[in-house]
């Protein structure tokens, strides 16, 4: 189990390696400080994520690179749930072809699990309708998964229709299930989009997509 994850931590620094680059280093630079000081714990949110073997790091690669393989966007939607919210950049531009291929990866990757370990996907949905009312410590950020869903789903829009990619991973960091300060995990993975930058720019390198006019 100790090697699990081992293995498990050193994948998710590559990870954030090959998506951020050489944003990589000053994000884990960025965190050191909170080893030694516990209010710089926001800065060490990537870290910390990584310690605890979460996906958040996962979560911010899909909002990258999701862009360019909408089938990633199955693991968001299987997973955490909500961050699936990022598919509201494909209907604001108006990219139902990338949207598609999202859904029915996801779909299909669903019906084989459930074929496989059906019991597994009862326990799945119980835990989240028992979990449904759960009260969060209070030193989460304290607003509502409903309300952050729809800011996300505004962000996405005008994000979608101006073509800023770089609010995706903001969008689906603020989507996360529970509020805690590792959403910016995620959304660290705006940084390589920022200025820009779009190496995840669906209408250049997803075949069989056309380009579109976002609008104003």
């Amino acid at each position: 189990m100790t090697l699990f994850r081992a293995l498990w931590q050193l994948g998710l620094f590559l990870v954030l390696a090959l998506v951020l680059r050489r944003w990589s280093i000053v994000v884990i630079l960025a965190g050191l400080p909170a080893l030694a000081w516990p209010r710089a714990i926001p800065a060490a949110a990537v870290l910390s994520d990584i310690a605890l073997g979460n996906i958040h790091v996962l979560l911010g690669a899909v909002a990258v690179f999701g862009l360019r393989w909408p089938a990633l966007w199955s693991v968001a939607l299987l997973s955490k749930v909500t961050p699936g919210i990022g598919l509201v950049w494909f209907v604001a531009r108006r990219e139902w072809r990338n949207l598609a291929i999202a859904l029915g990866a996801t779909a299909l990757v669903a019906a084989l699990s459930f074929a496989y370990r059906p019991a597994d996907w009862t326990d799945w949905i119980d835990f989240l309708i028992a979990n449904r009312d759960h009260q969060f410590p209070l030193w989460t950020i304290p607003v509502p998964l409903a309300v952050r869903l729809v800011m996300s789903a505004a962000l996405l829009w005008w994000g979608g229709r101006t073509d800023r990619a770089w609010v995706v991973p903001i969008a689906v960091g603020w989507a996360i299930p529970v509020p805690y300060w590792t959403m910016l995990a995620v959304m660290v993975f705006a940084l390589p989009l920022a200025g820009g930058g779009r190496p995840a720019d669906t209408r250049i390198l997803t075949p069989g997509t056309h380009e579109t006019d976002p609008g104003p």
